[in-house]
């Protein structure tokens, strides 16, 4: 069996025409797929519309690919955070409800498809993930946040409270043949059968770099292969001095230009008449404080953040620090 697996659709009026295309791509290259499954934030906001497009607008998109999908096989879907308002109030997903071959789990459960035993976990404020749920099972897949992920391009996720998570020894010890997650867009692999699945799109310059699209995994190979779409707009930032030749912007790309200094008013202008985004670095003076390095420690990460944390003063984050980086 194929199956699709997308996250972070993100959908929104900003760029709903390049995303619906971005959707029919997905559609068009899973056909020999029987399964969709998508990880949760379907929308970018729970109202669905925005100050760019109505919520009817916005929802016809997602319930044209999920229909055209569902014409040749079945979609599962669960909740992601920005598809939920709020504990007691209807979620986004909603709008699928009476879909035929379409279905929104709500709670973390597990359920059969075929010879597949799958465990599905929405986005939650409230219990815990009963650890049966994870016994037993051919694939994971959700929207949850895990300790140590990346959750940008250099920033590492420490668990806080009231976030919806699963642990690192959790992931370890599940008997899924594949995990799926989605909530942090950039694609990684936390147990050597899959963690986070990447988003369909980028959705800021934080996520420049990024691949964009989705996943099928293959449960006779146990294989996932990855399928890179184009039609939304990737991100990229230059960094220019005043009156230097600007890089031309490609048709499906959106472009910063940051400014060492500062920029003639004109130029500034015409940049941003075409689209560009233009920002000035204001430089700052940089402060060093220099640590003697005890023998030994500079291969040692343990000891080398202990050192870190000494000399500025966090004596009281080391732990958790090294608990992330275990």
């Amino acid at each position: 069996m194929r199956i699709a697996i997308a996250a972070d659709l993100h959908l929104k009026g900003v760029d709903l025409n390049e995303t619906r295309r971005q959707l029919q791509d997905l559609i068009g290259s899973s056909k020999d797929c029987e399964l969709l499954v998508l990880c949760g934030d379907i929308f970018d906001r729970p109202s669905i519309g925005d100050e760019y497009a109505s919520t009817g607008a916005i929802a016809e998109v997602a319930i044209e690919a999920v229909a055209s999908f569902a014409e040749h096989g079945r979609v599962v879907m669960v909740p992601g955070n920005h598809d939920y308002a709020g504990s007691g109030a209807a979620d986004a997903l909603h709008v699928f409800d009476r879909m035929k071959d379409v279905d929104i789990l709500r709670e973390p459960e597990k359920f059969a498809y075929g010879d597949l035993r799958i465990t599905a976990v929405p986005w939650m404020w409230s219990g815990g993930l009963d650890p049966s749920l994870l016994d037993g099972i051919d694939l994971l897949f959700g929207h949850i946040r895990t300790g140590g992920a990346l959750m940008g391009r250099h920033i590492n996720y420490e668990t806080k409270v009231g976030d919806w998570t699963i642990s690192r020894a959790q992931l370890d010890n599940c008997t899924a043949k594949h995990i799926a997650l989605g909530d942090f867009h950039g694609r990684q692999d936390l147990t050597g059968r899959g963690g986070y699945v990447g988003a369909l799109r980028q959705v800021t310059f934080g996520e420049e770099g990024n691949p964009q699209g989705f996943e099928i995994y293959d449960t006779d190979t146990e294989q996932a292969m990855w399928v890179e779409l184009s039609q939304c707009p990737t991100h990229r930032t230059v960094v220019l001095q005043p009156g230097e030749e600007i890089p031309q912007k490609g048709v499906a790309e959106k472009l910063r230009v940051r400014y060492l200094s500062i920029p003639d008013t004109d130029e500034v202008r015409e940049l941003e008449s075409r689209g560009v985004v233009v920002q000035h670095m204001i430089q700052q003076d940089e402060r060093v404080q220099r640590a003697e390095i005890p023998e030994g420690a500079i291969n040692d990460r343990r000891e080398l953040i202990r050192l870190w944390a000494k000399t500025l003063g966090k004596d009281e984050r080391v732990d958790r620090m090294i608990e992330v980086y275990e």
